[in-house]
């Protein structure tokens, strides 16, 4: 086979001036057998120097070399040069993925390559039919037999060379501005030619106006089957999924085009960094976005990916970067440059900055361009020294973080005086923070302070009330997301280096959810495969994990229940509720082929935190609602109750009677509570309506006790009795008797709501993980550990106990978690096997403020619709339907013996007094046993309170009890 040189005279003396000509020149020629998906060619490098060269020749054979190579490995051959003198290589290669018998794509690897600027000459041998494309200015074709020859010519040095060609190509040109604009598309897209020049055309035009003519004479645009991109000069390459894609013409167009400035015109230097892919992110992707009013969604997007996939061992300095290798390599590649970009920016003023980069391409043309020279050229135009700039964001690893604290606010001299201290809690950066102001009127202001210490005081005078302040609201800093601006999303679970997967206990769920497992194993990444009963609580609080099957036991222990769309393949990122700065995903597969397909988009959809697939093709997306910068409460702002529109409790009955569960929020020990439950009742059951009486006070395994006493088997005291009223609960029995009493009258059924008290208690001892298997049973089918507002409330009210420590609040939290939804799961239970009734809940107002404890985890499970009645509480938006405000009720109570006892297997042995104490001054002593009371048998405390429950004030009752073995009597006036 004749290989052909006879082009490079004509090239060399027509294109290549002579500033340029110092550079090596390259000229190759290949021959293409299509059939055989073969290369040979013929490689002549005439170096500009004298040393060593290496050519890299990774998948190549080389057949004869001359000189003969000093060194000869698998991946490389080094031959000796000389200045001027060619250096020939005759080499042959298959590609068996990159041609066939209608298309070429050769990227990479695909000649002896030189890392080195070359002038390159490159003339191709092919079937005819066949139409080819390359870097160039100049192309000259001609048939020669029963081949087609391409010679491309281009005058300037290029990194490396790339040849497409297909008997598919449909070929369109346009001309502007004396650009030479191709599409090489194939037959079913040629449709598409005239939208890419069109957009071509106005990306030169915006690019022109704010950089620089554009570089070249020719620009061709060109599509492959394989699913690959990329930008060389004169030439940019999609593959045909992304070529149809409808939004690529308004984003990656854009983005390849402004490379042939940055990165085809100017080249990087690899030894001080790649710059290029961020700059050309930020004023291609990123600057889309902000001519439509969203930059600071982008800069906060990139924000997000860096902090996903960045930090631990492995992360590297912005000068490391190199190419894309990873996630994390792009988040600080792409990301990480583009901000720091947008941080010179907003240092040197847009004027200074866009008039510094035209200089840098005029200037660093067809040369290796570093970040040093893009900082010397920077400080030329600013007139000032960047280098401390350039030092923090080029070679620290990691990010600031920032915070504010101690805020202040009084009055002085007729001004609001707001005061905070500006904290940076890792390394120290020097930044210029953008501090937005808001005030009662909903206007704000925004001010720029410069911060370079660990903690900086501020303080500012406003005419107006301040009611927030929000650090860098619009992502004008590089920088870590606080928890409350980092949204759960996919590239938080992808970005752990270490990630528990936790199976469903057995059955085909396991083996399918097993398989999917193996999507998440990567390089660098440790799966650790788990059921839910081998995960421990310091495992979940500490980590982001995986939990397959939305059915699985965790999910319900975690969240109650997760909705999926009815879709083949589906993942939806939750935080994780024992550590929000962890998440959790959860997924449901129908099967390993709709679980596999899936995944594969999934990665490239990982700014989602919910997505479905239905083979392979997206049906639902969703990101989480997260916090827009660091916003920090100065103070609340003026509530307003519109006093005309105060009710009476008819008319609050009218509004709520169509409910099917009403809420009503009680303090225990408040009558007047008890008066105006007990009116809303009778109203209800007034008009006809079949309502049942759900109540805290009492505990479900007595649910059949409270039955029998409604339905008049058993009288009050046994009632009192068997339910262990007084030891399970503890108010004073009057508080509730008009309750039960009109209940047992109408036969109105009341529901014990409330779990058995031991198991709570245990729990907020020592968590979950303490109770034995028999005591897991009492314990709700559904959990939700994950209501952010309902967690703080907790925490506040736990926070005034500073002495408690260790894991203390969250047993607490499990415990009051467990308490409402085994409320919740009651109310639900009942209203199932009733359909027909509707509930008046009685509760304590903590668990039904803002529906946290029990309403909403009663609407996760039915749906049905509800309102929220409290009493006597400070009104709050959010906090309930209706407030009533009832006249207090002084309410005479049981009367009390004022005395501490310990149950014996006798009676109650008396352990201490109260300070004022009716036993003692009749004559009770510590270590008394009371052994009756008013000659009724006393065995155990009930006992005692259901006697004292039916004395009356200004009563006598006589006391039988033990004293050093004797039996004596009292007698007490109450």
């Amino acid at each position: 086979m004749r290989l052909v040189f006879a082009l490079y005279p004509f090239l060399l003396l027509l294109f290549y001036p002579l500033s340029l000509r110092a550079s090596s020149l390259y000229n190759l020629v290949v021959n293409i057998d299509t059939h055989k998906s073969k290369v040979t060619g013929r490689a002549e490098f005439i170096p500009d120097y004298t040393g060593y060269v290496t050519f890299y020749t990774e998948g190549l054979n080389i057949v004869e070399a001359s000189p003969l190579p000093l060194e000869k490995t698998g991946g490389s051959v080094v031959i000796s040069g000389e200045k001027g003198k060619p250096i020939v290589i005759v080499y042959e290669g298959l590609f068996g993925n990159s041609i066939d018998e209608r298309n070429v794509v050769l990227l990479d690897q695909w000649y002896p390559f030189v890392d080195d600027l070359s002038f390159y000459n490159l003339t191709v041998r092919l079937p005819r039919g066949f139409k080819a494309v390359s870097e160039a200015e100049a192309v000259r074709s001609y048939n020669e037999g029963g081949y087609h020859v391409f010679e491309f010519g281009f005058p300037y040095p290029l990194e490396k060379i790339h040849l497409i060609a297909s008997k598919e190509f449909r070929v369109k040109w346009k001309q502007y501005k004396g650009i030479n604009i191709y599409t090489y598309f194939l037959r079913e897209e040629h449709r598409l030619s005239e939208d890419y020049i069109e957009y071509t055309r106005r990306y030169i035009d915006r690019y022109e106006d704010v950089l620089y003519k554009f570089p070249y004479k020719r620009l061709s645009i060109v599509e492959v089957n394989l699913p690959v991109g990329c930008s060389a000069p004169t030439l940019i390459v999609f593959g045909k999924k992304v070529l149809n894609l409808p939004f690529i013409v308004e984003t990656s167009l854009g983005h390849e085009i402004l490379h042939q400035w940055f990165g085809n015109y100017i080249y990087v230097n690899p030894k001080g960094g790649n710059w290029a892919e961020g700059i050309t992110t930020y004023l291609a992707d990123h600057l889309y976005e902000e001519l439509k009013g969203r930059g600071w969604e982008y800069r906060k997007a990139l924000l997000v990916k860096y902090n996903s996939y960045a930090g631990g061992k492995r992360e590297f300095p912005l000068n490391g970067f190199r190419v894309p290798r990873d996630n994390m390599s792009r988040a600080i590649g792409y990301g990480k440059s583009a901000m720091v970009f947008h941080m010179l920016i907003k240092t040197v003023g847009g004027r200074i900055f866009y008039s510094s980069l035209r200089d840098l391409i005029v200037e660093g043309r067809f040369k290796r361009v570093s970040w040093d020279d893009i900082r010397v050229v920077f400080e030329r135009r600013y007139g000032g020294d960047l280098s401390w700039f350039f030092k923090q964001w080029l070679y620290r690893v990691g990010a600031p973080e920032i915070g504010i604290e101690n805020v202040g606010l009084k009055i002085h001299k007729g001004k609001f005086r707001l005061t905070f201290d500006v904290v940076q809690k890792g390394d120290v950066y020097r930044l210029l923070i953008p501090i937005s102001i808001y005030f009662s009127d909903g206007k704000g202001i925004t001010k720029l302070i410069e911060s370079s210490t660990r903690s900086e005081r501020f303080t500012f005078y406003l005419e107006d009330e301040p009611l927030r302040i929000v650090v860098d609201e619009n992502y004008d800093i590089f920088r870590k997301l606080s928890t409350d601006e980092f949204p759960p999303v996919i590239s938080r679970v992808l970005g752990k280096e270490k990630l528990y997967f936790i199976l469903p206990e057995s059955g085909e769920s396991r083996e399918r959810c097993a398989y999917i497992a193996g999507f998440f194993t990567g390089k660098g990444k440790e799966t650790i495969l788990k059921v839910p009963e081998e995960f421990s609580f310091k495992e979940m609080k500490s980590s982001s994990f995986v939990v397959c099957d939305g059915e699985n036991p965790l999910v319900k222990r975690l969240f109650g229940k997760v909705g999926f769309p009815d879709a083949g393949f589906s993942i939806v990122v939750r935080r994780n509720p024992w550590n929000e700065d962890e998440v959790v995903a959860i997924l449901q597969g129908k099967s390993k082929l709709e679980a596999e397909l899936g995944f594969r988009k999934l990665l490239h959809l990982d700014k989602y935190s919910s997505l479905s697939f239905n083979s392979g093709e997206n049906v639902y997306s969703k990101v989480e609602e997260s916090m827009r910068g660091i916003s920090i409460k100065v103070r609340d702002p003026v509530r307003v109750l519109q006093v005309s529109l105060a009710g009476n409790l008819e008319s609050i009955v009218n509004a709520v009677k169509d409910k099917k569960i009403i809420y009503i929020g009680e303090r225990h020990d408040q009558y007047a509570h008890h008066v105006a439950q007990l009116n809303i009742i009778k109203s209800l059951y007034g008009e006809g309506r079949k309502v049942a009486i759900g109540m805290e006070m009492f505990q479900k395994p007595f649910q059949y006790v409270i039955d029998d006493y409604i339905e008049g088997k058993i009288d009050e005291v046994e009632f009192l009795r068997q339910t262990e009223y007084f030891k399970r609960w503890g108010f004073d029995y009057n508080l509730y008797k008009p309750i039960m009493d009109f209940a047992r009258e109408k036969r109105i059924p009341v529901v014990a709501l409330n779990i058995d008290s031991s198991v709570v208690k245990k729990v907020a001892q020592g968590g979950i993980e303490s109770l034995a298997e028999e005591e897991r049973k009492y314990l709700p089918s559904q959990m939700d550990f994950s209501v952010k507002g309902y967690r703080e409330r907790l925490k506040r009210i736990f926070s005034g106990h500073p002495e408690v420590g260790g894991n203390q609040f969250e047993f607490f939290l499990q415990a009051q978690i467990i308490w409402d939804e085994y409320m919740a799961e009651s109310i639900d239970g009942f209203l199932r096997e009733n359909r027909d009734y509707q509930m008046v809940v009685l509760a304590g107002s903590e668990h039904v403020k803002y529906g946290w404890g029990i309403p909403k985890r009663v609407l996760r499970r039915n749906g049905y619709d509800y309102s929220i009645i409290l009493l006597d509480e400070e009104p709050d938006i959010g906090i309930g339907d209706y407030i009533l405000y009832p006249e207090k009720i002084e309410a005479l109570g049981s009367p009390e013996l004022g005395i501490l006892v310990v149950k014996e297997d006798n009676g109650l042995k008396v352990s201490g007094f109260k300070e004022e104490s009716i036993a003692r001054s009749s004559g009770l002593r510590v270590g008394d046993i009371i052994i009756s009371f008013d000659g009724y048998p006393v065995r155990d405390f009930d006992d005692l309170k259901i006697a004292l429950f039916y004395k009356d004030r200004g009563s006598v009752a006589k006391v039988r009890f033990l004293r050093d073995g004797k039996e004596r009597v009292a007698e007490i006036v109450f």
